[in-house]
């Protein structure tokens, strides 16, 4: 029989989590004290790291516990924004079965002895950690995310540009564009009021979304050098952002903003390839450049990205109900019938949220 622990631990711990992080090859930016940090924040949701231990073999999953405000002292737990999920170093599919099918039942009774009633994970296309789960719950595929790798010379990263990006970032040069990595206090200002701008642009209603200047500043200042600014400037005007994160192998593209006056200079073009030669000079191994704003292959958003890179990845996510009888409770006083419920196949989860 495999002897194991389980051990939560909480920010308070960070030394403790950032040991262990060092046994994790492919720990990045969602996995990192800072960046759990940063929404705890911001959120009021409590950060907690799951550590599994065989000796041999490890586990680490950090996730956001939230309290439910109209079911205390009940709560759910979600990953961290944008991608989440466990971390682990088997050595090989066969002896990740077994641990898997430890590591599980133990975080079940947690959350049942915890009042946890659910768990909604957006898991990490660029980990592959969707394969942890294969055999729990529900792992619906999501959409393609985009990834370039950096591992190629940049003349070869170059080549896979599609014509149709090579000729928009040959059209900025000419328009005179400029990119500035800028994270001081006032290119942060610039970011946050473009960024702001643009999603009432686009009618975004989702209140996530419109994060305030306080979280943009804490960022950039708690992450350091896991987080860049990218502005680009037309005669002095802001004209795009992109906001990257990373540690590790891999880069995240994980915020953009741009001025619909000034999109005929292609600066969006232009500052995935700036990115893509600072990331090779820092030494990131792959720039996930993400997804669409749906899972269509004819996403407006998605074909741009395509035009960087033919490579992709899966984005999956992962929905589990730990506590049956609570999960239709919660749902029936969110005015949902039974007969209506369709569980870890809902398309919106938990159910008791909308």
């Amino acid at each position: 029989m495999v002897q194991y622990s389980l051990k939560t631990l909480t920010l308070e711990d960070e030394a403790e989590i950032k040991k262990i992080l060092a046994w994790f090859p492919k720990a990045d930016i969602y996995s990192d004290p800072r960046y759990l940090r940063l929404f705890q924040n911001y959120t009021g949701e409590r950060a907690i790291y799951f550590y599994y231990d065989s000796g041999a073999c490890k586990i680490l999953l950090p996730i956001f516990e939230r309290t439910l405000p109209f079911a205390a002292p009940y709560k759910d737990m979600v990953s961290s924004w944008y991608y989440g999920g466990p971390i682990y170093n088997f050595k090989n599919i066969e002896t990740a079965r077994i641990h898997i099918n430890n590591f599980l039942p133990e975080l079940n009774k947690y959350c049942l002895e915890n009042n946890i009633v659910s768990e909604f994970q957006r898991l990490n296309p660029m980990l592959e950690n969707h394969k942890f789960y294969e055999s729990d719950a529900q792992t619906p595929f999501n959409r393609k995310i985009v990834y370039i790798d950096l591992n190629q010379d940049l003349e070869s990263v170059r080549k896979e540009y599609l014509y149709k990006a090579r000729k928009n970032i040959n059209k900025a040069h000419r328009s005179g564009l400029k990119v500035v990595r800028q994270k001081d206090e006032d290119g942060i200002k610039k970011f946050f009021n473009l960024y702001t701008a643009s999603l009432k642009h686009r009618k975004e209603t989702r209140p996530f979304y419109y994060f305030n200047q306080k979280f943009f500043l804490d960022m950039f200042e708690s992450l350091r050098d896991g987080a860049e600014l990218f502005n680009v400037y037309f005669d002095g005007k802001l004209a795009a952002s992109s906001v990257v994160l990373g540690c590790g192998e891999t880069l995240y593209d994980y915020l953009r903003a741009s001025d619909p006056a000034l999109l005929d200079l292609r600066p969006n073009d232009f500052v995935v390839d700036e990115i893509v030669v600072w990331s090779k000079t820092v030494g990131y191994k792959y720039y996930d450049l993400g997804g669409g704003r749906s899972g269509a292959e004819d996403d407006k958003l998605f074909e741009f990205k395509k035009s960087f890179s033919q490579k992709t990845r899966d984005f999956y996510m992962y929905k589990k109900i730990h506590n049956l009888p609570k999960y239709k409770e919660l749902c029936a006083l969110a005015g949902k019938k039974e007969s209506e419920l369709a569980y870890e196949s809902a398309e919106f989860f938990p159910e008791y949220g909308k």
